[in-house]
């Protein structure tokens, strides 16, 4: 297996060759046990547990109601620490730990370690214009995200417009699933303000196809609740509005998920993540 992470790459696409489990995408799959959590790092989100079974367009709209009376946070560094996790078979989870910092003004760094506390390195890239933030694989600046419509309707329309430009040859039905994608995107990704998060919480809602699963456990135990979108599966705190769980699709007896612990500003610096 590769001993360093690629930089970027919010998805991985899997393998199974033979026994092992390899990252077919630009990032190092590093096995893990989920069911312990790295000490010593500040608190995620606690989700709060609720009995009411909401529809799923209840718990978006209930979520988009929190992100936009969240107040605006400042920082040095957009940071995001998340784990990617894979099952087979409902077998223990494995995965990796990855963070990633950037700046406003084009500097953006990846830190991957192992649960064990192997560190793994840490990437630093400098873009043009300050394009350091990424949505879908794409490098955006802070002044375009914050040009982005705070209005449901008018960021599915650019979403449709951003999606379209990501592969020409798309039919309309891969558009739309990046649409969905790419609005699920902006509730973790990048630093949107509290009005445009809330917006892309209410254009899911609008979307075609969404479903409930009611209360639901991520694999880590947290609990929030379940919402399907298509192809999307998301398990949401609605009170706090922070998305727990993303699952982007199984394949035979292969699941995929990225499970989220920290999202926002910070000022602490860049550096190979401790996850013992």
């Amino acid at each position: 297996m590769p001993s360093t992470p690629s930089p970027r790459r919010r998805r991985i696409r899997w393998a199974l060759p033979g026994l092992g489990l390899v990252a077919v995408g630009t990032a190092t799959a590093i096995a893990l046990t989920v069911t312990a959590a790295p000490p010593a790092r500040p608190p995620h989100p606690v989700p709060s547990e609720t009995a009411q079974r909401l529809s799923g367009r209840e718990v978006l709209l209930a979520a988009a109601s929190s992100a936009e009376s969240a107040p605006p946070a400042t920082g040095k560094y957009w940071h995001i620490r998340w784990i990617h996790a894979i099952t087979v078979n409902n077998a223990r989870p494995v995965g990796n730990v990855l963070e990633t910092w950037a700046t406003k003004d084009g500097r953006w760094y990846m830190g991957t370690a192992t649960l064990d506390g192997r560190g793994l390195g840490l990437n630093k890239e400098k873009h043009k214009n300050g394009a350091s933030f990424e949505l879908e694989d794409h490098m955006l600046s802070f002044d375009q995200l914050r040009r982005l419509p705070a209005d449901p309707q008018r960021l599915t329309a650019w979403t449709r417009t951003f999606s379209r430009g990501l592969n020409a040859s798309w039919r309309k039905k891969d558009v739309e699933d990046s649409v969905t994608g790419t609005l699920s995107a902006l509730l973790y990704a990048v630093p949107v303000s509290p009005e445009v998060r809330g917006a892309a919480f209410r254009a899911l809602a609008q979307r075609p196809g969404v479903t409930t699963g009611g209360r639901a456990k991520d694999v880590r135990g947290r609990v929030g609740q379940a919402v399907s979108i298509g192809s999307f599966h998301l398990i949401i705190d609605p009170k706090t509005a922070f998305v727990l769980q993303e699952t982007t699709g199984t394949v035979d007896t292969k699941t995929s998920s990225t499970l989220y612990y920290e999202v926002g500003w910070t000022n602490e610096k860049p550096h190979v993540p401790s996850a013992s």
